[in-house]
């Protein structure tokens, strides 16, 4: 996110006309915060909290609050007007995608309105960021903007992943439900409501992230096209073997690829680890009249030498799994690689079957 953009807005903001409107959030309870309170949620992070009106509403409900926001702006504003109403509030300046919280400190934590304002990439890291820092168990409630009737009236351009950028710089990505639930795929969600304002809400109980010993598995999205980028050039500074050159024309290649129809059924997966891509999983869908089945072809797996040998490869390898079950694919079929660390690779994966220079996998 950009601090300076927020920076400035709050900096206009009518800061006494803001103080009226937290009076409302006084005491206010909607059916995420009940939620909340019916499970236990003691400790809450009030995530980008702006002025502070869900901050307010949750500290005046009994939850101990802690809120940061992106703006220093919001964040003096926020602890002034929550003053007014009796509340020393713990709020500090800190950007969504590193909080700078504990991890798993909070039993629950609160986002209105963030992750709509995001790149769709953007959302992906900060919803794991809010996993992070929430206990196992825990609850993560997200609310998301209706799209009210002037927001495409306004000068704006549409990203390729579907956000609109405004002159301001401000980024508004619509979320509907399929986009919500494809967003929060993965982690179980125990909550689905409206508040007053038509915003959707939903709550979801901490997982495992898609994390294992430090790795988080992401799709392959236009905006991650630099990670990959990196990712690619790093391989070759550790193994100078690669036979394609990383230079414009290939990464006008690839990035014409997200828009391009033919690759509706290419599936690609990312591990991240610090920050960085460290391995990528590439597969394809293949539909037969010969049988009315559709099956995957594995393309690549690759995952960068000094990250080998801690389990990528096979966290890579399982969330496509995972992925093609629900498409409805049953067998994974990949050509493997001759030389031994990839042999022993592919004969380490469970409900497999080696079959002269292939590997067919079962989607259990």
């Amino acid at each position: 996110m950009k601090a300076d953009i927020w920076e400035s807005l709050w900096a206009d903001a009518d800061r006494e006309k803001l103080f009226s409107y937290l009076q409302k959030y006084d005491k206010y309870e909607d059916g995420a915060i009940a939620f909340l309170k019916d499970h236990g949620v003691k400790t809450v992070c009030d995530a980008a909290c702006g002025f502070g009106a869900y901050t307010l509403a949750l500290l005046s409900n009994g939850f101990n609050v802690k809120a940061f926001d992106i703006s220093q702006k919001a964040a003096d504003t926020a602890k002034e007007g929550l003053k007014r109403f009796g509340f020393d509030a713990d709020i500090k300046s800190a950007d969504i995608l590193d909080t700078g919280y504990e991890d798993a400190g909070f039993d629950g934590v609160f986002a209105a309105s963030v992750l709509d304002h995001m790149t769709r990439g953007d959302a992906e890291k900060a919803l794991y960021e809010l996993c992070r820092i929430t206990r196992p168990g825990g609850l993560i409630a997200l609310a998301f903007d209706k799209p009210e009737g002037d927001d495409l009236e306004k000068e704006h351009e549409i990203l390729p992943d579907g956000s609109i950028r405004y002159e301001s710089g401000m980024i508004f990505h619509p979320y509907g439900k399929a986009q919500i639930a494809e967003l929060t795929r993965g982690f179980e969600t125990v909550y689905e409501g409206e508040n007053e304002r038509g915003e959707q809400i939903v709550i979801l109980k901490k997982r495992d992230c898609k994390m294992a010993d430090g790795i988080r598995i992401e799709k392959y999205t236009v905006d991650r096209i630099p990670d990959v980028i990196d990712f690619e050039l790093r391989l070759r500074e550790e193994e100078d073997f690669w036979g394609w050159e990383i230079d414009e024309a290939y990464k006008e290649s690839v990035k014409k690829s997200f828009s391009d129809g033919r690759f509706d059924n290419a599936i690609a997966l990312l591990a991240y680890a610090d920050g960085k891509v460290i391995g990528r999983i590439d597969a394809a869908l293949i539909p037969t009249r010969l049988d009315g089945s559709v099956s995957a072809y594995l393309d690549w797996i690759c995952v960068i030498k000094s990250s080998r040998h801690k389990g990528v490869g096979q966290a890579l390898l399982e969330e496509l799994k995972k992925e093609l079950k629900e498409k409805g694919v049953a067998t994974l079929v990949a050509l493997t690689a001759s030389n031994g660390e990839a042999q022993r690779f592919y004969k380490s994966v469970p409900d497999s079957e080696m079959k002269d220079t292939g590997i067919w996998i079962e989607i259990k």
